[in-house]
């Protein structure tokens, strides 16, 4: 992500920092790492251990589920504005489904560790 103004409009857009004040999203948006990927990455992996959330800036990403034998069912799509792996910011786990790039795509990655951090430096971030 170019510009933190930028960084600030796309986390303003996901419902979960939609009530943090300035000074709590610009927070936030420190601790994001911007990420670039090309169509055909794969984001992360079905059965891979959580590790934060991403959030698209721009491009596609599709969703799948892999079955015992090998085959891909579509289960949904990611684009830019939305959030994917929320999940992995509270807890423990794996990927239930793989996430893999159709458009290339700008992505702002919260860690689990960062957002555990920013909680615990901003107490109302974590009932937000």
């Amino acid at each position: 992500m170019s510009a933190n103004l930028n960084a600030l409009a796309l986390l303003r857009q996901i419902p979960m920092f939609q009530s943090l004040s300035q000074e709590q999203l610009q927070a936030v948006a420190a601790q994001c790492q911007p990420l670039h990927f090309q169509p055909g990455s794969l984001v992360f992996a079905q059965g891979q251990a959580k590790q934060g959330a991403m959030i698209f800036a721009s491009g596609r990403g599709v969703l799948t589920q892999t079955d015992a034998s090998g085959g891909e069912t579509v289960i949904g799509q990611i684009r830019a504005g939305q959030m994917a792996g929320e999940s992995g910011l509270y807890g423990d786990g794996v990927e239930p489904a793989n996430l893999r790039v159709v458009e290339p795509a700008e992505v702002l990655f919260l860690s689990r560790k960062r957002y555990n951090q920013l909680a615990a430096q901003l107490p109302e971030f974590r009932s937000s």
